[in-house]
């Protein structure tokens, strides 16, 4: 008996026996997406940092001042690790988020949300040097920019949140929880409705106490 060693007939077998074995369902659409969206993978492990503690940060800002997370406590807090130079490889993508963050800071920063750019130059680029403090203050101008930028040459802060694409959001709850992430952008109407939901749920007064 003839057996096709081709490939991508060796990839669909593997792909029949996931839905044999497990949930026909969730088989198949992890297979499906496994093979025609590789980044996938790397969505699928950020949503396990879901309900997790946002770890903390201590970030200079371009404008003067520190941005401490802990300090914000009791406030729903949306990260953004964007790249903010147009000369860089991953800047087109990050700066065409920009706006829409801006957009999302003057619609609900009334109701306590706060939004906080964080420059991952260091990351999209390790092999160029990190922006000047004046190239960053620049941008703030250039983009007439309300949102705090916060420097992060090390990468050290992306680190901590297992930051590995630009641009990559995390959304912290009230309690200091993260809730949500995105790799590569959102849909504005999908981070509106994700705020929302964050901005309405209550602090949990026990866990706040405990930090």
């Amino acid at each position: 008996m003839y057996v096709s060693a081709h490939p991508l007939k060796v990839s669909c077998a593997a792909i029949l026996i996931l839905i044999l074995h497990s949930n026909p369902v969730t088989a198949a659409q992890s297979a499906v997406a496994a093979l025609m969206f590789p980044g996938s993978q790397e969505a699928s492990a950020a949503s396990s940092n879901r309900d997790r503690t946002a770890p903390d940060l201590d970030l200079h800002l371009v404008r003067g001042g520190h941005f401490r997370l802990r300090d914000h406590r009791g406030k729903p807090v949306l990260l953004a690790f964007v790249q903010t130079q147009p000369d860089a490889g991953a800047g087109n993508s990050s700066r065409a988020l920009i706006p829409q963050l801006a957009s999302m800071d003057r619609q609900y920063r009334a109701a306590g949300l706060e939004v906080v750019l964080i420059d991952a130059t260091r990351l999209a680029r390790p092999d160029v040097a990190a922006p000047r403090r004046e190239d960053l203050l620049n941008t703030t101008y250039d983009w007439s920019l309300q949102v705090p930028l916060a420097e992060d040459p090390d990468a050290n802060a992306a680190s901590s949140y297992a930051v590995k694409t630009v641009p990559t959001l995390v959304l912290i709850d009230r309690n200091g929880l993260i809730r949500d992430r995105w790799i590569g952008g959102v849909h504005p109407g999908d981070l509106a409705a994700a705020i929302l939901q964050v901005i309405g749920a209550p602090a949990d007064r026990g866990a706040s106490k405990a930090h």
